[in-house]
């Protein structure tokens, strides 16, 4: 399940649900944090746990930057092993300060999303 930043609401995307339900792979994030709406999925103040772009948080079609984009979690790292526990999980932005664009230019942080890291033991 995903959070928008759209009232509080969940979505559950097809192509997650494939994965998970048919392909029987786990996410590692939500496995670690299962409450979606507390942990959506970023770390960047009140957007937390969103992986959407780090520099995309206005839309310039047509809008001179005034309208926001909005703002899921899109990155993933999935597993199906028996053997692997996730035993951490976070995203990552880089250390600077996240300038959106016009500005991104300025970014010690190489991607438009925010990284996904998990660390797994495995047994």
């Amino acid at each position: 399940m995903h959070h928008f930043l759209h009232g509080n609401w969940k979505f559950q995307w097809p192509t997650t649900q494939i994965l998970q339900n048919e392909a029987g792979m786990k996410d590692s994030y939500r496995e670690l944090h299962p409450q979606v709406l507390e942990n959506p999925g970023s770390f960047c103040l009140k957007l937390e746990r969103i992986t959407w772009s780090t520099v995309e948080k206005m839309t310039s079609t047509g809008w001179s930057w005034t309208i926001p984009e909005p703002q899921d979690r899109i990155d993933y790292i999935f597993y199906r092993s028996p053997l692997l526990f996730p035993i951490q999980s976070y995203t990552y932005q880089g250390h600077a300060t996240v300038y959106p664009k016009p500005f991104h230019w300025k970014n010690d942080y190489p991607s438009d999303h925010f990284a996904v890291i998990t660390t797994f033991h495995l047994m």
